[in-house]
């Protein structure tokens, strides 16, 4: 009899088993499979080069948190003539510019395109609400002079831009307007604005190369008020090439205004002026058809090849005199 019962009871037993439905349970011994961290792809493209592999993108990961270092280029020089020259945002490099090595806070999936060029230089400063500022000139011909250009940016408020350098402390070789450098084939040149501090309205001489005795390529006129009336100073730099100075412009290029030693000027904004560097000069004086004096000059010269864009009206221009009345 108990054999029966214990036989009905694990028929019992089979029988619900088939039909009542089996819970799986968790156990603790069960493996998670890890997350990956949330983050961004960085995308270097070739912008027309492909890396050794035959591949014309390179796709890197950057955390969401931390700093990413941008990564040197595995793509193949372009052609003989053209380098690699950095990272930009833009294929034709009007973007942001990045260079290997370059330690940055990804926020967003990007693309980093590489730009190729015989050699560059590339301009550093930073902007009136004092963020870093990068902009790039790019020679066309290798192996040649290569001009240094002055932008016409903006500056931090209660700061004069004084020159470009090679080191962001000054420490390195400083650069001015429209001087000249040779970049050789691939080389690229970075360049740092140099600032000082000033307060109030300020007159600029910029030694343009000259050095003064105690060694300045600078000075700062500053504290000034609107409406107040100084005096330009004497030149007090020396140029090293031994060229002989010319006067002062308010611009490095050849149409600008010209000021000499002891000229009494109206201060109305800041004033920044350049020593003018040369063998020769000719200014060329004349009356515009307002009636405004004007002038001009041309640098290196030692022959009159020059007629003015204008002339006062009912006038007719018929040639230069070393004497304003012509008596010359």
């Amino acid at each position: 009899m108990r054999k029966r019962l214990i036989s009905l009871n694990l028929a019992i037993l089979m029988m619900l088993s088939s039909i009542l439905p089996v819970f799986a349970v968790e156990t603790d011994h069960t493996v998670e499979p890890m997350s990956e961290e949330t983050g961004y792809t960085v995308t270097y493209d070739g912008n027309g080069s492909l890396t050794a592999d035959g591949e014309n993108t390179i796709v890197d990961h950057a955390s969401a948190s931390g700093e990413y270092m941008v990564a040197d280029s595995d793509f193949l020089q372009l052609t003989p003539e053209k380098y690699f020259m950095g990272w930009n945002t833009s294929e034709k490099g009007w973007g942001t510019w990045y260079f290997p090595g370059d330690s940055i806070q990804v926020t967003e999936d990007m693309t980093l395109y590489a730009i190729w060029g015989n050699h560059a230089a590339f301009y550093h400063w930073t902007n009136s609400d004092n963020e870093p500022q990068i902009t790039e000139a790019i020679s066309s011909t290798s192996n040649s002079q290569y001009g240094i250009y002055i932008y016409k940016f903006s500056v931090p408020q209660g700061k004069a831009f004084t020159s470009f350098n090679t080191e962001k402390d000054g420490s390195g070789t400083a650069y001015y307007w429209d001087t000249f450098t040779n970049l050789g084939a691939g080389e690229i040149l970075h360049l740092y604005a140099q600032y000082q501090d000033v307060s109030g309205f300020y007159v600029k001489f910029d030694g343009r190369g000259g050095i003064t005795d105690e060694g300045e390529d600078c000075i700062l006129a500053d504290g000034l008020s609107e409406g107040q009336e100084i005096s330009i100073i004497p030149n007090p730099y020396t140029h090293p090439e031994g060229k002989t100075f010319l006067g002062w412009s308010d611009s490095g290029s050849e149409n600008v205004t010209w000021y000499t030693g002891g000229e009494k000027i109206v201060i109305t904004d800041n004033i920044d002026l350049y020593a003018r560097w040369g063998e020769n000069v000719i200014l060329y004086h004349w009356v515009d058809d307002d009636g405004e004096s004007k002038t001009e000059a041309r640098i290196d010269r030692d022959y009159i090849q020059y007629q003015p864009h204008s002339s006062a009206a009912d006038r007719i221009f018929i040639g230069w005199n070393t004497s304003e009345d012509g008596t010359g």
